[in-house]
């Protein structure tokens, strides 16, 4: 099966072609920031958003992240910005914690040398690389800036480094030649890359909602085959939707759902949660590395006898939206399903009840699902004796209903049936 990449969508903008980040060396190579993923043994190597020399300008009083309108002009001052801006780089692993390092340097005319602890430089740096409050050392190494023939050649390293989580970035030039603007030019391009970048992120988002469309599953299993016959029943559509999960509520809510399992036509898309190559913590005094979770997608064939047993189960529930609730539980979890077939829709919103319909579908689902991500049936307790009639509306197509939406369902369940638990 081809394996799609959902990353390459995005790769494809994260390159910038105005001037001020453009810097290159002898070996037509592009100066990178070096970070340390799990030092001393692994790095990466991230672009650079932004890398100029600007003449004439110096730093703001205030602090933050520096913004192109707070620079300032200055006839004795000018500015070295080295920006590694997260945002403006996705599909980049690693790249979360965005670096912004400046340096205000006094007026020279052929070249400037300077240590970074240097009383005559003035330094502005922004190191998000493991989170936004840790305690930052201050940067190490020396730098060299050259004027030559109207261009600015730079070389040098500095280290970057902080504690609780202990991070390492270097910053390194090998007689790189960079952008030497005015002002007035840097401005002018940093419009237009902005004007660029929200462009970019414009067709981002239209090749990512295509692809959404198109397929549930843009990342897929190598391992998991579809055969040409399924491909083909999927192009000629069965207008067949199914999506299911479950949430917990109470002091875990907000935990993301086990497993969610997304049904298209002869598809179907299960998404499991699963460590990431992206790094949470990382701990440089023993070596390990912390990953985060994310979604990933797999996706298996799914029959037409399938498709059809649980459209029959919707026969007295087309058209409906359904909340069905136990409110003498105060936390648990909510089982969401949603069917279109055909034009009707069924939506379940399933809080802490037993609900022999769910235990079926449940059923159904699980034969295309790995032994560690089968879903739950829930069972027929004395606690569901308090459970409410359910509460019924019309169905008014798929959308993702709120803790608030939730709650209101569930007051309205209780208002109109004004019962009192059992007690026992």
């Amino acid at each position: 099966m081809k394996r799609l990449i959902f990353y390459s969508i995005l790769i494809q903008f994260c390159f910038f072609t105005v001037s001020c980040a453009q810097a290159q060396n002898s070996d037509n190579e592009k100066p990178m920031l070096e970070r340390k993923i799990a030092y001393p043994d692994s790095t990466t190597h991230l672009p650079y958003t932004v890398l100029c020399f600007i003449n004439n300008a110096q730093l703001p009083t205030n602090s933050g992240w520096l913004m192109d309108y707070d620079i300032k002009k200055s006839q004795q001052k000018s500015l070295l910005i080295i920006e590694m801006n997260s945002s403006e780089i996705m599909g980049y692993q690693y790249s979360s914690g965005s670096v912004q390092f400046v340096i205000e340097v006094p007026k020279f005319n052929d070249s400037f040398e300077f240590d970074m602890n240097s009383d005559k430089i003035k330094i502005h740096l922004i190191n998000n690389y493991g989170g936004f409050k840790p305690k930052d050392e201050a940067p190490t190494g020396k730098l060299t800036i050259k004027k030559v023939e109207g261009q600015v050649k730079i070389s040098g390293k500095v280290t970057l480094k902080r504690s609780n989580p202990d991070t390492k970035q270097v910053i390194e030039f090998n007689e790189d030649l960079i952008p030497n603007l005015s002002l007035n030019e840097f401005l002018k391009e940093a419009k237009e890359r902005e004007l660029k970048t929200e462009e970019d992120r414009e067709k981002m988002v239209q090749i990512i909602t295509k692809s959404i469309i198109e397929d549930k599953s843009p990342i897929v299993d190598n391992q998991v085959q579809q055969s040409d016959e399924n491909q083909e029943k999927r192009m000629l559509g069965q207008e067949f939707k199914l999506s299911y999960s479950i949430y917990g509520l109470g002091s875990s809510r907000g935990r993301p759902s086990r497993v969610i399992v997304l049904v298209r036509d002869s598809i179907l898309n299960y998404g499991v949660m699963e460590l990431s190559q992206e790094v949470s913590s990382i701990s440089f005094s023993t070596g390990d590395t912390t990953f985060k979770k994310k979604r990933i997608w797999y996706e298996v064939p799914f029959s037409l006898t399938s498709r059809d047993s649980i459209i029959n189960l919707m026969d007295g529930k087309k058209g409906q939206y359904i909340f069905h609730t136990n409110p003498y539980i105060m936390s648990g979890a909510i089982t969401q399903i949603y069917i279109e077939y055909s034009g009707w829709c069924t939506d379940m919103s399933l809080k802490n009840v037993y609900n022999e319909t769910e235990n079926a579908i449940v059923r159904i689902l699980n034969p295309y699902l790995p032994e560690e991500y089968k879903l739950y049936e829930t069972k027929n307790n004395d606690w569901n004796e308090n459970q409410k009639e359910p509460f019924i509306k019309v169905c008014s197509g798929e959308n993702n209903n709120s803790y608030l939406d939730m709650l209101g369902n569930e007051y309205e369940s209780i208002r109109t049936q004004k019962t009192e638990p059992n007690k026992k």
